[in-house]
């Protein structure tokens, strides 16, 4: 529900989607990169950050979560913490 509403640029909608999936399950790690997604639309930078890493320790070995810190990091400008998140994501294979 959450992607769907992102689709339609429901950010706010979309993130209560996501923070229901994760009161419903927290184990769950799509709504974690979800809500991740969302707060970095958002602006919201810290709190995504904080969302992503959630998602890489519920499964460090899918790149894609790593790849999605590396792009906040670089938004944030930590080029250098940003460029180990993308080594990472190359490491497991993610095509970055």
């Amino acid at each position: 529900k959450g992607n769907v509403l992102s689709d339609f640029g429901k950010m706010e909608e979309a993130l209560t989607a996501f923070e229901t999936a994760i009161k419903l399950d927290p184990k769950l790690v799509a709504p974690w990169n979800g809500k991740g997604n969302i707060l970095r639309n958002l602006g919201r930078k810290e709190e995504a950050l904080t969302a992503y890493e959630t998602a890489i320790e519920l499964d460090p070995t899918f790149g894609g979560y790593w790849f999605n810190k590396a792009l906040l990091l670089d938004e944030m400008g930590r080029h250098g913490e940003a460029e180990k998140a993308r080594q990472k994501a190359r490491e497991l294979g993610f095509d970055c």
